[in-house]
């Protein structure tokens, strides 16, 4: 059970002290995921294991969540954080001692990453559920946002750090770097404590019940349909933004080469890290947080469309750096909202439910974008093809990369469409009324 003593205070301290560890956690498993990667492509030269390790990373993560929600709830969250920690590092051993003696394969790669995605869906939501615990009321979204730029900060800095490393320490050495980030980590949460929670139910009326237990985050957010409404929303807006992403190499580098595309990936990187930047410093409006999140949302379609429509590096750039920088923006904004009107204690079982739903169909996008693109879409944008000897063809241009710029418009004016339909949905709108703050956050 929680077991951290009531006198512990809420301090962004603290909170500033773990978030470091995390994120050069990340920025060690990014390392790490970028040179298997490159290993991966060298043992097979074929994209197909790229999808299969992307399907191995989404999927544990999705099946394990209302289970480890469950814990999270019933356990010292800092405890679980390390447990998880401490687990995927032992995992990575595993791995670099298959390295060592020349038998890892590529199986042994999907294994392991399965693995590791599993202690991610304990420690995720731990943490997601611990910034409450640690962080007053006020300073949420800009803790939020901070969340948001160790992202942007690892998408930026990872390919820079890994390739570098790769090429004069190789996989090994990256590995053993991965490993010392696992152990900074760790250490950070040892030296910090976690405030008590903030008991608003009894945390045994459902021990007894694993099924109850495992669907409450379902039954809790059920009981307010905005919330709900608004996490399901977040579910196809990652479907079409993950969608849209899936393309841009298969685009670039039909216009360019791998310059290209590593100058298209800084801008996204850049994108991220501006929105995140912005949205700590601001913090966020004190209402309307809602309107906020819909007009972000909206501005991530037309990034996106706008990176589709013009065949030049540039204009994909900046399509995507504009798009991506509302990404920060909105989901602070959402993370906030839900800190702020779920209690403490069953934010565990909540935010796990509430992330398993929102990746559910993000593994989805990676299989359908690929079949859609050089099955339909490229053939058709041909000069000969059906759509490029229209007025489609016409305005977007036709041949080789022309059909990955359509379907990036095509889920661009679904995420536009997607935000119009939570607009409109009355209780999506009204959320931030109908749901009011928790006044037992302010302590």
């Amino acid at each position: 059970m929680q077991t951290e003593t009531a006198s512990t205070t809420k301090s962004m301290r603290t909170f500033y002290i773990v978030w470091f560890g995390q994120l050069v956690s990340t920025l060690g498993s990014g390392l790490t995921g970028f040179a298997i990667a490159v290993w991966i492509f060298e043992q097979t030269q074929s994209a197909t294991p790229f999808i299969l390790t992307g399907f191995f990373d989404h999927l544990p993560y999705v099946l394990l969540a209302t289970y480890a929600g469950t814990l999270v709830d019933r356990y010292n969250r800092r405890n679980i954080m390390i447990i998880a920690d401490t687990v995927a590092a032992i995992f990575t051993i595993f791995g670099l001692l298959l390295l060592t003696t020349g038998s890892l394969e590529v199986w042994h790669v999907w294994v392991i990453t399965a693995l590791a995605s599993a202690t991610r869906a304990f420690q995720e939501p731990a943490w997601s559920a611990a910034i409450t615990q640690v962080v007053p009321k006020e300073e949420l979204t800009r803790a939020a946002g901070l969340g948001q730029m160790s992202q942007a900060i690892a998408s930026i800095a990872t390919p820079i750090l890994a390739g570098l490393l790769y090429v004069f320490i190789g996989l090994r050495g990256v590995i053993f770097v991965d490993l010392a980030t696992f152990v900074f980590a760790v250490a950070t949460l040892f030296v910090v404590r976690f405030p008590q929670v903030t008991r608003t139910t009894d945390p045994g009326a459902e021990a007894n019940n694993a099924w109850q237990q495992m669907t409450f985050g379902y039954r809790y957010l059920r009981k307010f349909p905005g919330l709900f409404y608004l996490i399901v929303i977040f579910a196809f807006v990652n479907f079409f933004a993950n969608a849209g992403a899936s393309v841009i190499g298969p685009l670039v580098l039909t216009l360019g080469d791998a310059q290209d595309l590593g100058i298209v990936q800084m801008a996204i990187g850049l994108g991220l890290l501006i929105g995140s930047i912005g949205v700590s410093v601001w913090g966020g409006p004190k209402t309307n947080k809602l309107r906020v999140i819909l007009i972000a949302l909206c501005i991530l379609g037309l990034g996106q469309i706008l990176s589709g429509s013009v065949a030049r590096i540039w204009v994909i750039a900046l399509g995507f750096a504009l798009g991506v920088l509302m990404i920060p923006i909105a989901a602070a904004l959402s993370q906030s909202i839900q800190q702020t009107r779920i209690p403490e204690d069953v934010q565990g079982r909540t935010f796990a439910f509430s992330g398993m739903i929102t990746r559910i169909l993000m593994p989805f996008s990676f299989l359908i974008a690929g079949p859609m693109i050089d099955r339909v879409l490229e053939p058709a944008m041909q000069s000969t093809g059906r759509l490029g000897m229209g007025w489609i063809g016409d305005l977007l241009g036709v041949g080789d990369g022309r059909g990955a710029g359509l379907f990036l418009i095509l889920t661009g004016c679904c995420l536009l469409v997607t935000s119009i339909l939570a607009y409109l949905n009355p209780r999506i709108r009204n959320l931030e009324t109908e749901v009011p703050e928790l006044s037992s956050l302010d302590n």
